[in-house]
């Protein structure tokens, strides 16, 4: 009897299976159940778990969608299970200026619809510890992360070049670019400058405007007529300043001359130092230094020396110390008068004073006389109502202006007895001081009634005495 044979059916069974792909770049995970065969076990939460593991998916997985797939599988669908974080890259940083970069040189166009011609806005003033410009420093982005966990790092934002340049300075964290400086900023590539000189290439006419500036001011050429330089620090014209007007800060210097035009006008607070000065006025704080003087209205602080040829040929000069030059005046006795020892501007609210007093004793003769006639017909009972206010009127004003009167003449006494103190500067004429020339020390005066040759003049016991001196 033959034994029973072991005869299959048909296939054994294969279970589900779970096959999870993650993409070459790991951002991605895909999910596909393959369904059971013959009838072979179905997919379970723990061979989906498994199979996740095993493809070490850790990072970015859609929980709802996997819990979904748990409860609900579907065979032979693919799903994309998982999801990495791209980095996001740093923003770069930027630079906000806080002037004018690109300055056009047009012509201002004034409230009422004018336009000045003059001013072009060629300078770009800054003072020192001025914020010139604001720095948005840059980012350093957010790092991704792989769907298998892995951190995926983010590029920092570039940073914009330095803008520091001559005379600038960032703040210490970085965000904000200032000036160490009072000066003109502009740009050189990316590179903010500030210059303590604003130099004009050519000369101060239409093509510049009129130049204000917080720094000195250099001019190759001309400062021509109508034209002005205003400049906190020093000046220097190597032409000549040909009707334009100059105020400096500091000191003037112009290599040729003034050819003034009856124009110019040039103001500095230190020295002025010119080969010539024709038909102009000076206001300086220090000394005046030129070759030649014609027709010239001059106040100077320091001294007034004029070498070289050495002529002041007229005009009216107010000088706080000495006057050196070769000739003054001119044998066809142009006006020329010379006023020494004392501070310009002494001399100047002095003179001014004399005028206000003189006004005020008129006014306040007119007041009284205005109030004595109104009291007349007061005490008469023969005044209108309507002149009543005119006389209380007057009579407040001439209180007032009494006042005032007292108060300038005590300070007209207080610079006379400081002029009268101050007669320690002289006049040396190498040549020849002609005849008609006018000379104050102090409030001692002379008028040369003939040419008076190689001579020096000096207050002594408040009188002006002339005593020789040699000659170049």
């Amino acid at each position: 009897m033959f034994g029973q044979l072991n005869i299959k059916n048909g296939p054994s069974p294969v279970p589900a299976s779970v096959k999870v792909v993650v993409s070459p770049d790991l951002m991605q995970a895909r999910l596909t159940i393959e369904p059971p065969k013959y009838g072979g076990q179905d997919v379970s939460s723990q061979m989906i778990d498994d199979a996740l593991r095993e493809a070490k998916v850790t990072y970015g997985i859609d929980v709802p969608l996997l819990q979904k797939i748990k409860a609900h599988p579907e065979y032979s669908r693919e799903y994309v299970i998982a999801r990495g974080t791209e980095p996001k890259r740093g923003k770069d940083g930027s630079i906000k200026y806080l002037f004018e970069i690109n300055k056009d040189s047009h012509p201002k166009v004034r409230e009422d619809g004018t336009v000045d011609y003059r001013d072009l806005g060629l300078v770009v003033n800054v003072k020192y510890g001025q914020v010139l410009a604001e720095i948005t420093l840059p980012t350093k982005g957010v790092d991704g992360m792989s769907v298998t966990g892995k951190v995926l790092p983010a590029a920092p934002g570039k940073a914009i070049p330095s803008p520091v340049g001559r005379n600038t300075a960032l703040s210490e964290d970085g965000t904000k670019l200032f000036s160490t400086i009072d000066g003109h900023v502009s740009m050189n590539g990316n590179r903010i400058n500030v210059v303590d000189t604003f130099i004009v290439s050519g000369n101060v006419d239409t093509s510049t405007g009129n130049i204000k500036s917080v720094c000195n001011v250099s001019v190759i050429g001309n400062v021509t007529e109508g034209f002005s330089i205003e400049a906190a620090g020093n000046v220097e014209i190597g032409g000549n300043v040909e009707g334009g007007s100059i105020k400096a800060g500091g000191n003037v210097t112009i290599s040729r001359g003034v050819v003034g035009m009856s124009r110019s006008k040039i103001e500095c607070k230190g020295d002025l130092k010119s080969t010539f000065l024709e038909n102009c006025e000076i206001n300086a704080g220090g000394s005046v230094k030129t070759q030649s003087i014609m027709n010239c209205n001059i106040k100077c602080g320091g001294r007034l020396e004029v070498t070289g040829r050495g002529k002041i040929m007229g005009g009216r000069f107010v000088v706080g110390e000495n006057v050196i030059a070769n000739q003054i005046g001119s044998p066809s006795n142009i006006h020329t008068e010379l006023i020494l020892g004392a501070d310009p501007s002494v001399m100047t609210r002095y003179s001014a004073l004399h005028t206000e007093i003189e006004k005020l004793k008129s006014q306040i003769e007119k007041l009284k006389q205005i109030i004595d006639l109104l009291n007349k017909y007061k005490q008469a009972g023969k005044l209108p109502s309507s002149k009543e206010q005119m006389l209380r009127s007057s009579q407040v004003s001439l209180e007032a202006s009494t006042e005032k009167l007292n108060a300038l003449t005590e300070e007209y006494k207080t610079l006379g007895a400081q002029i009268e103190n101050s007669g320690n500067g002289k006049v040396i004429c190498h040549d020849t001081l002609y005849r008609g020339v006018k000379l104050t020390i102090g409030f001692a005066s002379m008028k040369a009634e003939n040419d008076i040759v190689s001579s020096s003049f000096s207050l002594v016991d408040g009188k002006i005495v002339v005593t020789p001196t040699l000659p170049y």
